[in-house]
Order: C-alpha cells, then sequence, then structure tokens
C-alpha cells in the first residue's frame, strides 16, 4: 500500500458568554477578551471535542512536500 501525506484544515467553533457595557455595540467590544473565553473554553472542554471529522474544513494532498519515507512515519 503507498503512503501520501495531506494537509487537514479544522474550523473548530464554540460559544462564551461575556460582559459587556449595556450600550455595547460591535466597534467597541474587547477582542481579546472574548477570544480568551473561547480559547479558556476550548481547553476546558478539551480539545478533542472540537478537532474531529464534524469540524473537517478540507482534506487536500500535500503536493508541495509529499510523502517521504526517508524523513515520515
Amino acid at each position: 500500500m503507498a503512503k501520501k501525506a495531506f494537509l487537514v484544515r479544522f474550523s473548530p467553533v464554540t460559544r462564551v458568554v461575556v460582559d459587556v457595557d449595556k450600550d455595547f455595540n460591535e466597534c467597541e467590544y474587547t477582542f481579546g477578551d472574548i477570544v480568551r473565553a473561547a480559547r479558556n473554553n476550548m481547553l476546558a472542554t478539551g480539545i478533542a471535542f472540537y478537532i474531529n471529522s464534524e469540524n473537517v474544513d478540507a482534506v487536500v494532498e500535500d503536493v508541495e512536500i509529499p510523502y517521504d519515507p526517508e524523513t515520515d512515519d
């Protein structure tokens, strides 16, 4: 059986709830706080929950760096 190298892209998505001012609008949100909350949520839940076949965007053969039996497992 032949081996080939593939590039696999995932797009995990998580939902977070953050505190915002009552007059919140999209221009005033704290991007860093929201990203940290999302990251912490994913880490607390377990990254394996997010990295699975349901969240695969693409699987393409790696033609730039193909399988090399001397360097790949």
